[in-house]
């Protein structure tokens, strides 16, 4: 809400009000008294502490901005009619006059001003509007532009409603005046600011200091206020800006583009406005219309490679840029892919690598898929898996990239086998089911994998034990056996029963039942103990196994 930026919108076109003396000059803004209540006035400064009418809020950027009718950036909105005021600062020759501080006091909606007085009764000081600034400073711009947000002033007795404005550039006081509206000057002439300035300065010099407000909507630091606008005040003074030759602080630099691409070259220099710029091409001399402080080329050819400078001048003198070069690569080539990803069968806890090779303009970019979703940081010509899961099976392909285009590459499958089909190739059992008993012992395939055995050899020795124990007076059955730690997709559990019918599936912690697995020494292999509470003297236990 609150900016000590003022808005430039208005800067398109700027329409004088001042009445022009004779051709070479422009009439001066009529001075007019400081009045009583100019805020920063000596002993009763409102940033002199000891003064009762300190205000420490304008001690900082904020409370002395240009928005007035907000003391903070939180507080409520001064009370009253929202009025912008704005314009532009000028010497007699019509010179914009940048970094000048234009000051503005006014009293608020109830015509008391942010002053405070030894007598109660003078200006009504406690009663005022104390979500009014009151006082506001504005900086112009390199166009002279300044504005206030602020609203329009109250009546008080023995005067009509008016702006007081004073100029300062560089520390030096140009003028003090004040801005009245045009309808309340023709009705009071005898206002002593009016009669003053009509017996010294004549009608025009009145003219100077007079507004007609117009009603519109005000746009401000990105709200909007339905209010008045008095616009385009020309304040104009006696003042010859010495004049500074510019100076180069910024150089441009060299530039390397792809054909069709575009270049731009910047200088920043220092110096009195205005500046004017001039970019030349050391083999072509000046370019045309390449006359602001930074050349752009929106599509080059390699016919614009060259080297560049520019000189900055005014009316004081001249500098000369650094020469920089501008390099025009020719245009890139879109990738081709010539070699796309091999599909892969592989088992779980192997590594694959998918390859892909392309050709066309570098760099070249690289980014690879499972499906249709992204793999993070899978950006080079080669993605790697280290250790393959199952939940890795499934289609993966890349898109190789550059500057000029794209290219996709075909589809490569990963297959990831199961933990028992590794099982069966790593025995050489093929085209044998899972209930399958290779080496006739009684254990079919698919225990013989999940017990740890070998599905070759004939080993009775594996199969699950169990033993009827008393565990503190209670009888339990303990089975117990060892299985493979990584079973893919095949799943086991344990179920008990008193009568072969109806099946219990164990689970620890319910019923009394405690499952325990703990590794072995055999790198992949587990002992489980499952202990059931023995109800009847007929009590079964099995392992039942569940294939993908």
């Amino acid at each position: 809400m609150k900016s000590a930026i003022f808005a430039r919108s208005y800067l398109a076109s700027i329409v004088s009000l001042v009445l022009v003396g004779n051709a070479s000059a422009l009439d001066e803004t009529p001075s007019t008294t400081e009045g009583p209540y100019y805020t920063m006035s000596s002993q009763n400064t409102v940033l002199n502490s000891s003064s009762s009418n300190y205000a420490p809020h304008l001690q900082t950027t904020e409370g002395t901005d240009n928005d007035l009718i907000h003391i903070y950036s939180t507080s409520s909105q001064a009370t009253g009619t929202v009025t912008k005021l704005s314009g532009t600062l000028v010497n007699t020759s019509g010179t914009a006059i940048s970094g000048a501080l234009i000051e503005l006091w006014e009293a608020d909606n109830g015509g008391i001003y942010w002053y405070s007085s030894s007598s109660s009764s003078t200006n009504n000081y406690a009663n005022r509007d104390k979500n009014f600034q009151g006082y506001g400073t504005c900086t112009t711009d390199s166009s002279g532009a300044w504005s206030f947000l602020t609203i329009k002033p109250g009546l008080y007795t023995g005067r009509i409603r008016h702006f007081h404005l004073k100029v300062r550039v560089n520390g030096t006081e140009y003028v003090t005046s004040q801005l009245m509206p045009s309808d309340e000057v023709t009705a009071t002439p005898s206002d002593n600011v009016v009669s003053s300035l009509k017996s010294t300065y004549g009608s025009s010099g009145l003219a100077r200091c007079v507004y007609t407000p117009t009603s519109g909507t005000i746009t401000w630091d990105n709200e909007t206020y339905t209010g008045q606008l008095v616009e385009d005040r020309q304040l104009v003074i006696n003042y010859t800006p010495s004049t500074t030759a510019p100076t180069i602080t910024t150089e441009p630099t060299s530039v390397t583009v792809t054909e069709g691409e575009s270049a731009t070259f910047s200088v920043v220099a220092t110096g009195t406005s205005p500046l004017t710029y001039q970019w030349y091409e050391v083999d072509s001399g000046a370019i045309t219309d390449a006359t602001s402080d930074t050349y752009t080329i929106s599509s080059t050819t390699t016919a614009d490679a060259g080297s560049y400078y520019c000189i900055v001048s005014n009316t004081a003198g001249s500098d000369t840029s650094e020469t920089v070069t501008l390099t025009v690569n020719a245009a890139s080539t879109a990738p081709t892919i010539t070699d796309d990803p091999d599909s892969a069968t592989v088992d779980i806890g192997d590594s694959v690598d998918f390859t892909v090779v392309a050709d066309g303009t570098s760099p070249l970019t690289y980014q690879w898929y499972k499906g249709e979703s992204t793999i993070s940081g899978a950006n080079s010509e080669t993605y790697s898996i280290d250790s393959v899961a199952l939940a890795d099976a499934g289609s993966y392909y890349v898109i190789v990239s550059n500057s000029a285009g794209t290219d996709t590459s075909d589809s490569a499958l990963l297959s990831v086998n199961q933990p028992f089909t590794t099982f069966l190739n790593y025995y050489e059992i093929s085209s044998e089911s899972a209930t399958d008993d290779h080496d006739s012992d009684g254990i079919p395939n698919i225990l013989e994998f999940l017990l740890g055995g070998d599905p070759t050899t004939p080993d009775s020795s594996i199969q699950p034990a169990s033993e009827f124990q008393t565990v503190d007076g209670s009888n339990v059955l303990v089975y117990s056996f060892y299985v493979v730690s990584e079973t893919g997709s095949t799943s086991w559990n344990i179920e008990y029963s008193t009568e072969l019918t109806e099946w219990t599936t164990a689970t620890d912690g319910t019923n009394g039942v405690s499952i325990v697995t703990e590794e072995t020494e055999t790198e992949g292999l587990n002992h489980v103990t499952v202990t059931i509470p023995a109800t009847d003297t007929r009590f079964f236990a099995r392992l039942r196994v569940t294939t993908p």
